[in-house]
């Protein structure tokens, strides 16, 4: 699938779900800036939503989430969420989409995968990841 453009990767990387889906940013759909969760209060707040929702899904107290388990759970889904859609857009296209941190965005949810955007996505081809040479062209026999 030579030839895809950035967009065209990262939609094709979203029919694998929502964990693998960055939207085109719109103006005024409420996204920030990226470079606001590395903000000290932005991430305490983030923090609690996410104890928050965990204590409620699992029928629990808050109390018996230890805050820095949350806070890492958390760091794990947004890295996650930050380098999924691009591994899967690679996979998939033989396309890596590369966008600068200034060009993403997110959106606060009480639960559930961050909502990502992007501006200005370029793409870099990468065909040793094209999907025409599969796992299996490359392996060895069993």
């Amino acid at each position: 699938m030579s030839g895809v453009d950035a967009a065209g990767a990262l939609a094709r990387a979203a029919t694998l779900g929502p964990y693998f889906r960055w939207e085109p940013a719109e103006s005024g759909a409420g996204w920030r800036p990226w470079r606001e969760l590395a903000d000290e209060e932005v991430v305490a707040e983030r923090v609690r939503t996410a104890r928050t929702a965990l204590a409620q899904r699992g029928g629990l107290s808050e109390d018996v989430l230890p805050e820095r388990v949350v806070a890492s759970v958390t760091f794990l889904g947004y890295a996650a969420r930050a380098v999924s859609p691009l591994l899967a857009a690679a996979a998939m296209t033989g396309t890596f989409p590369i966008v600068a941190p200034a060009d993403l965005w997110w959106r606060p949810v009480s639960g559930g995968p961050l909502p990502l955007a992007y501006t200005g996505a370029v793409p870099r081809p990468t065909p040793a990841l094209s999907p025409r040479r599969s796992w299996r062209s490359r392996s060895a026999p069993c």
